[in-house]
């Protein structure tokens, strides 16, 4: 029995993704002529040939801290001999949060024979419909800021993921209380993502002895106002509320929770801290998220990370610039130690890389290109 439901899950997962597939594709492009020409190319580096990399990210959104933290990679790779004496040009492109651009923005890229390696992706339905352009193409899509782990589970040859994975953020957050809870309340917006959050973190508590004493869920497409939930988890009194959403509809729930005396601790699973703090109107006590970056981290990788981020630009670096800083270095790393900057030699380099340490801390990968056992900080919101 337990095979079949496992059967069926993958089958499940399998349609969902076909249908992303044929809702995503974009028409008129020719991704297999353009994979074609990438694999008749000589794969060997040229000498002094400049490596072209393409950025995808939601520049006026989420700032261009990725931007600079990965100018700032391109740098410490020179100071450390690993371009041996190519330039680095990065192809910059704010795809605006939107599917459509970063379709747009995808087939550009997979169009220009010197891009074999694009960097960014905030959320998943981009992350999503731009891979199905850079797996036809051949491109290595390094996804920093979408937490779907979902393109990883099927084993795409030019997919590494950065970010880490659902498992990890889940235990950590589920590991947070000071002393074990009795009950905890948790509400869903229905996507893979969250959804794996959820699960996670649920079966941990009641494996503690926990109980689940309140579940909600809602389509991301019509979220509801949070007040009947308020009010129905102010009823049961639980010790906890798991909010596995994306961080706008977060924020809502947390201003009307607290708006209405709701005073229990909120665990939200987005990492992005930032849009909280700029749209929580609340109190933010007892509101913990998980979070990728610690500043604060003594390791050799961060500290010259910090220290010359701040020389560079004034100011304290924020987790994507980390996340942007640490993708190019191990980018750039597999091109010098395979001698080749072509998408699948990059890719399998990084895969069967060694622990690497990033400033946010250990990289290990598996062989389906998601990064495994990362290190996880809790961070609680401020004004």
């Amino acid at each position: 029995m337990r095979d079949f439901f496992r059967r069926l899950k993958r089958y499940v997962q399998g349609t969902i993704l076909l249908t992303l597939i044929a809702l995503f594709w974009p028409q008129g492009a020719d991704f297999n002529e353009m994979a074609r020409e990438r694999h008749d190319e000589d794969n060997t580096l040229q000498p002094n040939a400049p490596l072209r990399i393409g950025v995808s990210w939601p520049i006026a959104q989420r700032g261009d801290e990725l931007i600079n933290g990965m100018r700032l990679a391109i740098n410490h790779s020179l100071e450390d001999q690993l371009l041996d004496g190519h330039a680095v040009e990065l192809i910059i492109h704010d795809d605006e949060g939107t599917v459509q651009n970063a379709q747009k923005i995808a087939t550009s890229f997979a169009d220009d024979e010197e891009i074999d390696l694009v960097i960014g992706y905030a959320n998943d339905n981009q992350a999503i419909a731009a891979g199905v352009i850079y797996q036809s193409a051949r491109v290595l899509q390094m996804v920093v800021g979408a937490p779907t782990t979902q393109l990883a589970t099927y084993n795409h040859p030019y997919l590494v993921r950065t970010l880490p994975t659902a498992k990890d953020f889940a235990l950590k957050l589920s590991n947070s209380f000071d002393k074990p809870i009795k009950t905890f309340a948790v509400v869903l917006e229905k996507n893979g993502y969250w959804e794996e959050m959820a699960s996670q973190f649920t079966i941990d508590q009641i494996k503690k002895g926990a109980k689940r004493a309140y579940f909600r869920t809602f389509p991301a497409e019509l979220p509801p106002d949070y007040v009947r939930e308020t009010l129905e988890i102010r009823n049961q009194n639980v010790d906890a509320i798991l909010f596995a959403g994306n961080a706008v509809q977060a924020a809502r729930f947390i201003n009307k929770a607290r708006a209405m005396g709701l005073t229990t601790p909120i665990l939200c699973t987005t990492v992005d801290l930032e849009t909280i703090e700029q749209t929580v109107r609340a109190d933010t006590q007892n509101v913990i998220l998980p979070g990728f970056y610690d500043p604060d981290a003594k390791t050799p990788a961060n500290k010259r990370f910090l220290s010359d981020y701040l020389k560079t630009y004034e100011t304290l670096p924020n987790g994507w610039a980390a996340q942007g800083y640490d993708a190019l270095r191990l980018a750039l790393t597999a091109i010098h130690e395979s001698q080749s900057q072509k998408a699948a030699d990059i890719a399998w380099t990084i895969r069967y890389m060694p622990d690497y340490k990033g400033a946010t801390g250990l990289y290990r990968f598996t062989k389906q290109g998601d990064v495994e056992d990362k290190d996880v900080f809790l961070r609680t919101p401020r004004f």
